[in-house]
């Protein structure tokens, strides 16, 4: 019963937000291969061997393995079989619309009983709905799942009903001055409102250092496309009138950096891995596939070297990238960028860089060696403020029209 009691009360601190990230660290661990493949090779020998139950002490044990740091880590230290998931059932009676993450869980752990029926006796006991208790701050660790977990506690706490009425008051009152001082320190007031209650459960202090320190930590993940399309959603979450001008957008990336242009191979390379890493994401290249099936015989011909419509696909994606770096978010931004960059080409990495990015623009590999020869050709910095291109007298027919390519007019 003690054990029982430490759950509840855990559960109830917890917001929406804070019990769907653990449910997606779970999930995510559950989900390998390698544990998948084990449980099915343990349930399977059990089952030679009379009727397999859900209190399988095999099954436990190997949970035990992935999931003990993440229990503890929400402050479940308690409990071991089957009792370790009457957190679960108490998150599941207490948020029922989780119920699809809590389903997808027992099934990824082979249970017979549903989340009801484990803890039958626990059924009339209501999870009251308290407001959440600040928690200790943990030991400072940012794996790839703790992150993802964080983004996913910003992204329900940004989209709140009550934050986000916040923020359309905000935008009525700024319309006209979106980009001034005061609206800009008002938003970022209640944005480090908002992350200060998370950074402690992540081991970050509750100040702006936690908040540096946080965001120091996230930039190891800078070219990894499930943490970026993440920042994209938490963006597109904070500035939801933007198609309408009344958001306080600025020319920052998803983190809020602001930079230099890249002046050294490697940096080039960085700048061009955050990209592939963008255009990676299942969304885009189900975007990219699109265009290809709509494409013409003549440009599947041209193995997609161009591509109508591929510009105003990864605009938006390039536009939260190029800021980090220099360059402007725009399609003139995006000529520089090309035209930059290809002072480096001569570079293995850069080069090879330059093809896995078409590649995924959808590129044939004989298209990809065409557009880095003539990139080859470009000028050291094209005009930044040119929307179409120009042929100068320097520059070849083809070189022109690999700029006018990466500007997007010759895409289209």
């Amino acid at each position: 019963m003690a054990e029982c009691r430490d759950a509840e009360a855990q559960v109830l601190k917890m917001t929406r937000a804070r019990a769907k990230a653990m449910l997606m660290e779970l999930v995510g661990e559950y989900s390998t291969k390698s544990f998948q493949n084990k449980l099915g090779d343990i349930l399977q020998k059990e089952a030679q061997q009379g009727e397999v139950c859900d209190e399988s002490p095999g099954r436990w044990a190997l949970a035990e393995e992935c999931h003990a740091d993440i229990f503890a880590r929400y402050g479940f230290k308690s409990g071991t079989g089957v009792e370790r998931l009457r957190p679960i059932v108490l998150i599941f009676q207490k948020f029922p619309d989780l119920a699809d993450k809590v389903q997808k869980l027992w099934k990824l752990l082979g249970l017979k009983s549903s989340p009801a029926e484990l803890f039958i006796e626990d059924k009339s006991q209501e999870v009251s709905q308290e407001p959440s208790v600040p928690l200790k701050t943990e030991k400072r660790i940012l794996s790839k799942a703790r992150a993802l977990a964080f983004q996913a506690e910003l992204l329900g706490a940004f989209s709140a009903p009550g934050f986000q009425k916040k923020l359309a008051e905000m935008s009525r009152k700024h319309f006209t001055h979106l980009q001034d001082a005061d609206s800009r320190a008002e938003l970022d007031l209640i944005l480090e409102k908002t992350k200060l209650e998370i950074l402690p459960v992540y081991g970050y202090e509750a100040s702006s250092k936690g908040l540096q320190d946080m965001d120091t930590d996230m930039q190891q993940f800078d070219n990894d496309a499930d943490i970026f399309v993440n920042a994209v959603a938490i963006e597109e979450a904070l500035f939801p009138y933007c198609q309408t001008g009344r958001a306080l957008t600025t020319d920052k990336g998803p983190l809020g950096r602001t930079g230099s242009k890249p002046t050294t191979a490697f940096t080039v390379a960085k700048l061009l891995r955050k990209q592939l890493a963008a255009f990676s994401s299942p969304s885009f290249q189900n975007g990219i596939s699109c265009l290809k099936r709509s494409a013409d015989v003549e440009q599947a011909c041209e193995g997609y070297y161009h591509l109508r419509g591929r510009a105003e696909l990864a605009l938006p994606l390039q536009r939260r990238i190029l800021p980090q770096y220099g360059f402007q978010g725009s399609r003139a931004g995006v000529l520089d960028m090309v035209s930059h960059c290809s002072q480096f080409i001569t570079d293995p990495e850069v080069a090879r860089l330059f093809d896995d990015i078409n590649l995924k623009l959808g590129m044939t590999p004989t298209a990809c060696a065409r557009f880095r020869d003539t990139a080859c050709m470009l000028p050291a910095e094209a005009p930044a403020a040119c929307h179409t291109t120009i042929p100068r007298s320097d520059m070849t027919a083809s070189t022109a029209e690999s700029v006018s390519i990466v500007a997007g007019s010759g895409s289209n």
